[in-house]
């Protein structure tokens, strides 16, 4: 993964998205995980073995910082049945006019 610098705006909208949905569902807020941390997923392993080619390979890159627009918000249904992340679309909320 690669985090994201600054993380502050991603933990904003993180916080104004759960509080609103807390309003919805009419509740003071909702359950807290300390585990979150902002980033951008670049790949997802479902079984044992080394991250030694991968690491190496992705040291092997010079990148410049890229910007990242958030442009709508989705509200997923997520399972993990299969070994792998899956997740349909319940709700997409635009977040440029």
């Amino acid at each position: 993964m690669f985090a994201l610098h600054p993380a502050e705006p991603a933990r904003n909208l993180r916080n104004n998205v759960r509080a609103a949905i807390a309003d919805v569902r009419g509740i003071d807020k909702l359950e807290e995980s300390n585990e979150w941390s902002p980033h951008v997923s670049i790949a997802y392993s479902n079984s044992t073995g080394s991250g030694t080619p991968y690491k190496n390979a992705l040291d092997s890159v010079t990148v410049e910082p890229a910007v990242l627009v958030v442009e709508s918000v989705d509200m997923i249904v997520l399972n993990r049945d299969n070994k792998m992340y899956e997740w349909e679309t319940f709700a997409s909320v635009p977040l440029t006019g």
